[in-house]
């Protein structure tokens, strides 16, 4: 990430722990505690756009820069479905905690995204966030972590 320091974009990059910003003061209007899950790939934490879950939506999101789930698909080959794969059951497992069940997964269409960094968007299944679901995102129910595989074949064959 090569951005300011200040916007969405940067405060991504501070909650992913990227390198390009771990010496640098964050830039989160919100500050950057509140991960409720960090892994290997990805960061999890509260998103802060209003929807219409009870439980409130999370977004999930890679420690490397990806600008949106069609550059992923471009420029990461083989490595696209490995990613979006472990950010899909991160996400999955991270919603069971505050609501066990179903849920609905979506990343924003890359015209569409307003952060210019990949995040995949956790929330009740018949729920409602950021405008998503629509026809400017890719989204996917999931029951179970152990489909994310399945959905992130289904995500990226949509994102070509």
């Amino acid at each position: 990430f090569k951005g300011p320091n200040f916007g969405a974009e940067s405060c991504f990059c501070h909650k992913a722990g990227n390198p390009s910003c771990r010496s640098l003061k964050c830039s989160c209007r919100e500050g950057c505690a509140g991960i409720t899950t960090r892994g290997y790939q990805g960061v999890t934490f509260m998103n802060t756009a209003q929807g219409n879950c009870k439980r409130g939506a999370l977004l999930t999101i890679p420690r490397t820069y990806v600008r949106d789930i069609n550059h992923l698909y471009k420029s990461c080959g083989g490595g696209a479905q490995a990613l979006l794969s472990s950010l899909l059951s991160q996400g999955f497992s991270a919603y069971q905690g505050r609501s066990p069940g179903p849920v609905m997964q979506c990343l924003h269409k890359g015209s569409y995204a307003s952060v210019k960094w990949m995040h995949l968007h956790t929330f009740c299944a018949h729920g409602h966030v950021d405008g998503m679901p629509s026809r400017n995102a890719y989204c996917s129910e999931m029951k179970s972590a152990l489909q994310a595989g399945e959905v992130a074949s289904k995500l990226l064959h949509l994102a070509r």
